[in-house]
């Protein structure tokens, strides 16, 4: 399973965004940084081919190009953040996940996969009867853990997440991380705003800097030079054994 960039470039309004990105990503995870208005929101877009978005290039899985029906069947995209006025319960917003191949009458196995995600997340967020509470009435970090297994429950072939742990507390941040990190046999593309967080919990990293990638790789080869050429800043790497951990500063004049 192997979804190819090759050559895209994005434009909005005539302001380039994305520059020739060429790149290859396979089943895992792939956490993708870089600083405000570098490209990380823009490159999930033009995958998900958002309709209002002007790009050229290939984006090919398994070397077929992408189409619609396709992209519809097969990816699941959770924006930065879900409604959260949504006055569906739990068990009614997983089963949106599935309305590409639900009918009139929804099927004994749908069913089960339904109740199999709901007693999982009961066991996540110590709540019961979690089906039947209304999204409205969740928290930020709970209702993110839900749209997400909203996204899972279609059995996607690649999973988009855009900063899905902004308004997370650092709890729900690891929770969240590590759910993704169990998913199996599907590509996962995360852009995320937290380096720390990031470079410490997901493997494999892409830096966006002004539209082009300035780094792709192991996240435990990123060095402070990478991270002061993409942000601007001075930063000291902090290691013990295998912690490692960034602080950062405005450079000085």
């Amino acid at each position: 399973m192997e979804l190819v960039l090759s050559n895209v470039s994005v434009s909005y309004e005539e302001k380039s965004v994305l520059n020739n990105i060429s790149c290859t990503f396979n089943p895992g995870v792939y956490g993708i940084l870089g600083k405000n208005g570098a490209g990380k929101s823009t490159l999930l877009h033009a995958i998900f081919h958002k309709p209002d978005l002007h790009w050229q290039g290939r984006i090919l899985f398994n070397e077929t190009e992408l189409n619609r029906k396709w992209r519809e069947k097969n990816i699941g995209f959770l924006p930065q953040s879900g409604d959260e006025t949504s006055q569906l319960n739990v068990e009614q917003t997983l089963l949106l996940g599935m309305h590409c191949e639900l009918n009139w009458k929804i099927t004994d196995i749908q069913k089960k996969r339904v109740q199999d995600i709901l007693h999982e997340l009961e066991l996540q967020l110590d709540l019961n009867e979690l089906g039947l509470k209304k999204m409205n009435m969740l928290s930020g970090g709970q209702r993110q853990l839900v749209y997400l297994a909203q996204c899972v429950i279609k059995k996607p072939k690649i999973l988009l997440l855009d900063e899905p742990c902004t308004y997370l507390d650092i709890k729900n941040q690891l929770l969240f991380i590590d759910k993704i990190n169990s998913l199996s046999n599907m590509i996962i593309i995360s852009t995320m705003h937290e380096i720390n967080l990031t470079l410490q919990n997901i493997e494999n990293i892409i830096i966006l800097n002004e539209g082009n990638i300035s780094y792709a790789g192991p996240s435990n080869q990123i060095c402070n030079q990478i991270i002061q050429d993409t942000y601007g800043v001075d930063s000291l790497l902090l290691e013990k054994g295998e912690y490692r951990d960034f602080l950062f500063s405005l450079k000085q004049e």
